[in-house]
Order: C-alpha cells, then sequence, then structure tokens
C-alpha cells in the first residue's frame, strides 16, 4: 500500500479518535502548547467540532455533542464547513471509545506532524515541476513554522556580529520597540484606560504621546471591560483633544466584554484571526481579564500569563502593551518598579515598565520608566485636563503624595476629589473605599454634596459629573 494512502488512513483514524473526545469534553482540559489551528484537520466534521468546541470554551459555555450540532446549526455554518445535512449524526462518525486527555493530546501532536509532512511534500512537488521558484519554495517552507519541538538554531557569535539582526521599529521613540511588551502601571483610578487608548491613538495618527513621537502604525485595542458605546464616546473626546482625526484601518478594535478567558486559550485564538494584518501595535485592556483562574501572588501563574504575551507579541511582531495596578498602600517609600501588586515578574518580565504615582498634587502624577532597550529616560509629571494626562514640567516629580493616618471625620471634599470624569456610583465608592473612606461615610457625604449641588447626574448614562 502507498505511502499516502497508509498517512491518509493513519490521519483519518486520528482524527476520529480524537472527535470521540470532543463528544465527551470538547477541547476541555487540552493545553494550549498542544492545540493546532482548525484547518490542520482534514475530516470536515471532524474540524467543525474541533473549532466550534474552541468556541464554546472561550466564551466560557460547556462544550457536548448536543451543544456543538447547536451551534453549528443556529449559526448556519454547514456550508461553510462542507457539511451535509446530516450533521448532527457526525457522533456515529467518531471512534466509539473516548480517549484519555493524553491519548487526544498525541493525537493532535501526530496529527500535526504529518499536516506539516504533507505540506512540506507539496512544496516539493510544485517546485519539481517548476511552478514555483526556490525562493518560493523557501518561503512557503518557513510559512510552516518549525515543528512544536524544536528550538530555533545556534547562531555563531561571530555571525551575529557580522551580520547583525535588523533592530525593529521603534513604535515610540525612547520608549517601545515592535516586538516588545510595555506594562503601564498605576494606582486606582489613576486613568490607564484613558492613557492606553490616548497610546492607541497616538499611534494610530502619528501623533506625540506625553511628548513622545510615535511612528504611525496599524492598531488592535483589545477592550475586555468597557462598553462599546462608552468606548467610542471615549475615542471621540481623545481625538478632539489632541486635534486628530484617524485614517480608516489604522485602528481597530475587538470589544471582548463577556468574553474573556485565561491568556493561554484568548491569546492563540486571536493570533489566528489577525495573522498577516501587520499590526504594529497590540492593547490588552485590562490585563486582570486574561487572568481568570490565576493567582496574581504566583510567580508560576504570572509567568505563564507573561509567556503568553510574549508569544503574541514574537509571532505578530506587534509591540504588545497593557495596564497593571498598583499594591495597596502607600507608594511613596517604594522603588517604581515594586510598585505594581502581585509577583515580582511584573517587574521584570516587560521590556518597557511605566508607572503613574500620585503626586502630591491633586490629579496630578509622576511618570518614572524602566527600559530595557532604551535609554534611561528621566522622571516627570503628568496633570489630568480631562480627557488626557498632559505634562506639567513645572512640577517636581520627586513630589510623591505621602498616604498619612486618616482624620476621624471626613467632609465632602474627601470624597469629590476621587470623582472622576463620568463615573458611576459603584466606581466612585469603590475608588473612595480603596482610599480608607468608610461605605456609609460615602453615601453620607455624597448626599450633602447633592444637596449643595457639587455634583449632578448625567441624563444620558447616570454617570456623576462635579459641577462646572
Amino acid at each position: 500500500m502507498k505511502k499516502d494512502t497508509l498517512r491518509s488512513k493513519e490521519t483519518e483514524a486520528l482524527e476520529k479518535a480524537l472527535a470521540g473526545y470532543i463528544m465527551f469534553h470538547g477541547v476541555d482540559g487540552i493545553a494550549p502548547s498542544r492545540l493546532i489551528d482548525p484547518n490542520e484537520l482534514s475530516l470536515p466534521w471532524v474540524r467543525a467540532a474541533y473549532e466550534i468546541s474552541g468556541s464554546l470554551r472561550w466564551s466560557g459555555r460547556v462544550a457536548t455533542m448536543v451543544s456543538i450540532s447547536e451551534e453549528v446549526r443556529q449559526r448556519g455554518l454547514q456550508s461553510r464547513f462542507g457539511l451535509g445535512s446530516d450533521w448532527e449524526r457526525w457522533p456515529a462518525y467518531a471512534d466509539s471509545t473516548c480517549p484519555t486527555l493524553a491519548q487526544a493530546e498525541d493525537c493532535l501532536e501526530r496529527i500535526h506532524e504529518i499536516y506539516i509532512e504533507r505540506k512540506r511534500q507539496e512544496v516539493g512537488t510544485l517546485l519539481a515541476a517548476g511552478e514555483i521558484t526556490g525562493a518560493d519554495a523557501v518561503d512557503r517552507l518557513n510559512a510552516l513554522g518549525r515543528p512544536k519541538s524544536e528550538l530555533p538554531a545556534i547562531v555563531d557569535a561571530a555571525d551575529l556580529l557580522t551580520k547583525p539582526p535588523a533592530v525593529p521599529d521603534e513604535l515610540v521613540e525612547g520608549l517601545l520597540h515592535r516586538g516588545a511588551k510595555l506594562v503601564l502601571g498605576g494606582g486606582s483610578k489613576s486613568f490607564k484606560t484613558w492613557s492606553l487608548l490616548d497610546l492607541a491613538l497616538s499611534v494610530a495618527s502619528g501623533s506625540e504621546f506625553w511628548g513622545f513621537p510615535c511612528r504611525k502604525g496599524k492598531v488592535l485595542y483589545l477592550n475586555f471591560e468597557i462598553q462599546a458605546a462608552f468606548f467610542a464616546r471615549r475615542m471621540a473626546e481623545i481625538l478632539v483633544a489632541k486635534g486628530r482625526k484617524i485614517d480608516r484601518g489604522v485602528l481597530q478594535v475587538l470589544n471582548l466584554r463577556g468574553f474573556a478567558a485565561e491568556a493561554e486559550i484568548v491569546l492563540p485564538k486571536i493570533q489566528r484571526e489577525i495573522e498577516g494584518r501587520d499590526y504594529s501595535l497590540l492593547i490588552l485592556d485590562p490585563i486582570y481579564k486574561l487572568a481568570a483562574g490565576k493567582d496574581e501572588n504566583a510567580a508560576q501563574d504570572m509567568g505563564q500569563l507573561m509567556n503568553a504575551i510574549e508569544r503574541l507579541a514574537v509571532n505578530t511582531g506587534a509591540a504588545v502593551a497593557f495596564g497593571h495596578h498598583f499594591s495597596k498602600g502607600n507608594q511613596a517609600g517604594k522603588e517604581s518598579i515594586d510598585r505594581a501588586s502581585g509577583s515580582g515578574v511584573f517587574a521584570r518580565d516587560p521590556d518597557s515598565i511605566v508607572t503613574m504615582t500620585k503626586h502630591e498634587e491633586d490629579d496630578a502624577f509622576t511618570v518614572e520608566m524602566t527600559l530595557r532597550n532604551h535609554a534611561p529616560q528621566e522622571a516627570f509629571v503628568v496633570r489630568r485636563n480631562h480627557p488626557l494626562m498632559v505634562r506639567d514640567d513645572q512640577l517636581d516629580p520627586t513630589k510623591l503624595k505621602q498616604v498619612i493616618g486618616r482624620k476621624r471625620e471626613n467632609d465632602p471634599e474627601d470624597i469629590i476629589r476621587y470623582l472622576g470624569e463620568g463615573m458611576s456610583t459603584a466606581d466612585w465608592q469603590k475608588a473612595c473605599e480603596e482610599e480608607g473612606i468608610p461605605r456609609r461615610t460615602f453615601y453620607r457625604l455624597k448626599k450633602q454634596l447633592e444637596t449643595q449641588r457639587l455634583i449632578s447626574k448625567s441624563g444620558v448614562d447616570g454617570s456623576w459629573l462635579k459641577a462646572r
């Protein structure tokens, strides 16, 4: 029997065994590193079951043979996968036994190996027939990627010195290259999302960010938290304040509120979705939405999270930026890189660490940077000028806010200072609580502010605003 026929029969047996696992478990339990591209599967009904079970897992739903079949039918995916009208009978074609998790992962590994082997053979056939050039063949083989177990090639130092790799494009002058990782750290209500959105719009429009010139590039903002309508409003406000417009196609938004899951599941799926789109910058906001089920204080858990982000940066060639919150308490006495909450991985892993610490002046923050690939930057101060953080070189960046004992009696001024532009009652109360103001005290003082007409409620979304 010919080798191709044997390989085809092996592939079919492997895929049917995989389908047997999917019938009962979807892709739950399978390590992200073992997952493959659905297009590597040859049987349409297995490819459909595998891809849909991955989507269900990503959205937090249980994948079973019933829910998978229902999803395909409701979304009208029979034609996409080339499925017949008897799609619901797919379990009858699967292996009747239910493989173990280890066996399912072994099936995926072998399916991937056969797929790569077949594609390489196809390239060789095309080259032999003169249908492609040698350069085309090399490009196609490189596009297949390395086998999963293969490490990068060892390079001689002499070659590195005589032919050094090209330095990635500098996306934010003096701060960030393509392919690098940036974390923006700050305390509660330090306007991290506003600042990350400003960064996104600065790159998309080729304007300055906090005084740093940006190279114009394509940006994808992965928004895990803010409702789409309010996100759009923020973008519009920032563009007006910056006096800029953006061209169609340079800034794209993926609104993922309600779709957050652990990074090892979400990020590979996003990587497949954006393949070939040549983004310069990806922003993940907020990062804690990708840490589901992980312990923020565990170095191993946070190391896995950072590795998943690093794979995204390396595989896409884009810079990846995200925000992270400070630990509670007085930050003035700590080194800037030690202010982040949780494991010290946050202080070691990113290439560019940018921290925003409360200044002694209200609505002002000292910005400090720890940079791996750039020359050191002097600390400076930014002041809130809604909707932007604006650099204020008149303020001394060493004058950090010192947290001292709370007064026994509070007055309305103690809570209005924590009222950001258009905050909900819950967010405002939480911000005050993190500053040591009890819940009952907050509501008592809020009532006083209403009586004195120092705050008003928006008729659009019910958020609170300071009196103008």
